[in-house]
């Protein structure tokens, strides 16, 4: 009883934020927050297209996952890199203090992927499991 209350608020959530658009792209790392993101997506007949990133050279265990995924839904993967390139981290890091005052360690880590992911998002909204700990 309360999974289903749960499924149905989440639902209403994600579809008050989208509203009619069906270009959705969702910020995806195959994680229990983001997997929750797509099935609610999918409940509501929405095939959104994925996007995963990782550091240039390193391919995690969330990349795996997302893949099969992203294979198993027929859905568009897009796999995103980050440089690793250690002067070009400083510069971006030192942009991301400058422009939008992010001082936090944590608030730098957990924005500086999307620096490179958003570019290269072309849907016109965004779904992300980012904060769900927080609810």
């Amino acid at each position: 009883m309360q999974a289903m209350k749960f499924r149905e608020a989440l639902q209403k959530s994600i579809q008050d934020g989208i509203g009619n658009n069906k270009r959705i792209a969702l910020l995806f790392s195959g994680g229990t927050d983001s997997l929750t993101c797509l099935f609610a997506l999918m409940d509501l007949g929405i095939h959104p297209v994925l996007y995963s990133f990782h550091l240039q050279g390193i391919i995690h265990q969330d990349i795996h996952v997302s893949r099969k995924v992203a294979q198993f839904y027929n859905l568009r993967h897009i796999l995103i890199e980050i440089p690793k390139d250690r002067e070009r981290l400083i510069r971006d890091v030192v942009h991301l203090i400058r422009t939008y005052r992010i001082y936090r360690k944590t608030n730098i880590q957990c924005t500086y992927p999307f620096y490179y992911v958003l570019p290269e998002v072309k849907e016109s909204v965004v779904v992300s499991g980012l904060g769900a700990d927080d609810l």
